[in-house]
């Protein structure tokens, strides 16, 4: 939009009084404003913590990542979008940020706050873009200020993983711009706007990659872009680009991410497509009416039906006004940009709900491209100061886990991974009866919940004491495992600790047999797995009586695991207590000592063997080294030995 030449001081300015659609808004007003409403929206975003919804992941496994400076993109493009090389989605340039920023909650606040801005600039003059005139100035700003400060997009500012989406709609926006800027300039400058923000919108997120696809649509049905057509010179370079950067984004990505050809291609399936079409409609319904939002979302009937009608309303009223040509653009831009999303299957809920954040762009040109009431202006400003209230105070329920379970449990009664989630965090804040009722619900939801299964197993053995319980649980989900996996043990990997859980509760119960067919079980599985020869060896040396197979165990522990002590320390105790082989024991009891010097049995032990061999001095400093590290039975044998 060009200034007004006769607004030479850059103020806002009123053709006449009539109403807002006579103002005129400069654009530095516009972005000033966007700005200080988003800013005032958001003010209250900071100072929280984790929810525990795969951001907690992202943060263990990105901060653990060692690297040097100079390598830092180097490992963004060879990670997956959890910093690890073995999950489905491949996104760089969020990775990077993850690598960049401290593990601070604030940094990321503040960074997705700023990248939500200045979406809702870019949005402001993309329609600007589009929709120019004077009529509709005030329209667009209102437009993007609605797009702002959105309920439906709490999420973008509060919830760490949504960084992925901000950064591509940010960068697709941006491609957008560009490529408008291109086609009515010639400048290349804008070109190659265009084509690198397309390449860092790909590789921030998949879903990119049928950004060509809506331009196409685009240029064909836009009168504006008829030249283009006429003139297919100017598009070849960005058709081009179109099609060299995705292909370039799936050869780096099959390159880094290896479990590409089995483990992860079973999450992408294409008959889900079907079942998830009302993702179409419920998040047109929560658009128009935020009412009990929620990150993670379950179908609902009603939304499903206002969702029909409210779209059958709008493809009637754009017939209608005979506008079918541009509100089409908006209505193409929601559902292409939507499609990638639901072609993946998920378990415990149906859809997330800040997938919405760019193709809901759509839905704003569709809006600005039409007048659907005289005074509609008037009624954006009213839904604009509504949604700010709205937002301003559902940014409380991001302040940790339980606010925002209880926010998703109290809009969603029935996602059963919301009370699973719940249950965890009870769990480990030692509210071990609320995390009982929280696992009970999930299980009731989903009986097949294999997580909830374990979790509730877990706490009923170790933190209720109720053996039988807990082992009645871990059964039922490895049959569930083995119900959904077949017969594979490869396919119990993740479930190792599990098994060696279950286990361990059948040795607590006397169950030496059952015990020991699990932990073969996992050595099968992984024959490193030092926890289940440790087990074994325990039984055998506790239970069994064998000595000289429970050494070979031990003896196996120490190979896989040459820090585990505790291997160390029984070992030395059936050559001390079985064997009598003191001299033999004091070297396992000086391993044990080296590897974890404040481990009290060891020293203990150690004095009994200087004992048994008349070294009273040296024995009576290993006891006195016990009972300073808290060993109840070393201030007795001092008191015998040593005064």
């Amino acid at each position: 939009m060009k200034p007004n030449k006769s607004d030479k001081n850059n103020k806002i300015k009123y053709k006449n009084k009539t109403g807002l659609s006579k103002m005129v808004i400069q654009p530095v007003y516009a972005v000033l404003i966007i700005f200080v409403l988003l800013s005032i929206t958001y003010s209250n975003s900071f100072d929280k913590g984790l929810v525990h919804f795969d951001d907690e992941m992202i943060f263990m496994n990105m901060k653990s990542v060692s690297f040097e400076n100079s390598h830092i993109l180097k490992e963004a493009f060879s990670r997956d979008a959890w910093g690890s090389n073995d999950k489905l989605f491949y996104r760089p340039v969020q990775t990077l940020i993850f690598l960049i920023l401290p593990a601070k909650m604030d940094s990321y606040n503040f960074l997705l706050l700023f990248v939500h801005i200045l979406n809702t600039i870019l949005l402001y003059f993309i329609l600007e873009c589009f929709f120019n005139e004077k009529k509709n100035q005030v329209k667009n700003l209102l437009l993007a200020l609605i797009f702002g400060v959105h309920p439906l997009f709490t999420y973008m500012v509060n919830w760490i993983p949504a960084l992925g989406d901000s950064l591509m709609t940010f960068f697709v926006l941006l491609s957008f711009w560009g490529f408008i800027k291109y086609h009515s300039t010639k400048h290349f400058s804008y070109l190659a706007i265009h084509i690198v923000s397309f390449f860092l919108a790909v590789f921030s997120k998949e879903t990119a990659i049928v950004f060509p696809l809506v331009l196409a649509i685009i240029i064909f049905i836009n009168s504006s872009y008829k030249d283009l057509i006429k003139e297919p010179k100017r598009l070849i370079i960005p058709v081009l680009f179109w099609i060299i950067i995705p292909a370039v984004y799936l050869i780096m990505r099959n390159r880094f991410i290896h479990s590409n050809n089995i483990e992860t291609l079973p999450l992408i399936d294409f008959s889900a497509l079907f079942h998830n079409i009302p993702v179409f409609f419920e998040l047109i319904t929560k658009f128009v009416f935020p009412i009990k939002l929620s990150l993670i979302s379950l179908y609902s009937i009603l939304r499903f039906v206002v969702g029909i009608v409210l779209t059958l309303l709008i493809i009637f009223f754009l017939i209608k006004k005979k506008e079918i040509r541009n509100g089409s653009m908006g209505l193409i831009w929601f559902m292409i940009f939507l499609g990638p999303t639901l072609i993946f299957s998920t378990e415990h809920y149906d859809y997330l709900e800040h997938r919405a954040y760019l193709p809901i762009v759509g839905m704003l040109i569709l809006l600005s491209s039409v007048k659907i009431y005289k005074y509609e202006n008037l009624v954006y400003v009213g839904l604009i100061f509504i949604f700010l209230i709205v937002t301003f105070s559902g940014n409380k329920y991001f302040q940790n886990p339980i606010s925002f379970y209880d926010h998703v449990i109290g809009n969603q009664k029935n996602v059963a991974m919301a009370y699973m989630n719940r249950g965890f965090y009870k769990d480990n804040s030692q509210n071990f009866k609320g995390a009982l009722a929280d696992y009970n619900e999930a299980i009731k939801l989903d009986s097949g919940y294999i997580d909830a299964w374990i979790n509730r197993g877990n706490l009923k053995a170790q933190k209720l004491n109720n053996l039988k319980g807990g082992e009645s649980d871990l059964e039922k989900a490895l049959n569930l495992v083995e119900e959904k996996e077949g017969d594979n043990p490869e396919k119990l990997t993740p479930y190792l600790d599990v098994i060696n859980n279950l286990a361990i509760i059948k040795q607590m119960l006397n169950d030496a047999d059952g015990a020991i067919s699990d932990y073969r079980l996992a050595i099968e599985i992984n024959p490193e797995f030092s926890d289940a020869w440790y087990n074994l060896g325990v039984i055998y040396y506790e239970k069994l009586k064998d000595f000289e197979l429970a050494i070979q165990y031990f003896d196996r522990v120490i190979e896989i695991d040459p820090g585990y002590y505790k291997a160390f320390i029984n070992r030395g105790l059936i050559k001390e207590v079985e064997m009598k082989m003191p001299a033999a024991a004091i070297e396992d009891y000086n391993k044990a000592i080296e590897i974890k010097p404040d481990f009290a049995m060891a020293w203990f032990n150690r004095g009994m063997c200087w004992s048994s061999l008349n070294q009273l001095d040296k024995a009576c400093f290993d006891w006195n080294r016990a009972k300073e590290l808290g060993h109840k039975g070393a201030s007795q044998m001092m008191k015998t030995y040593c005064d």
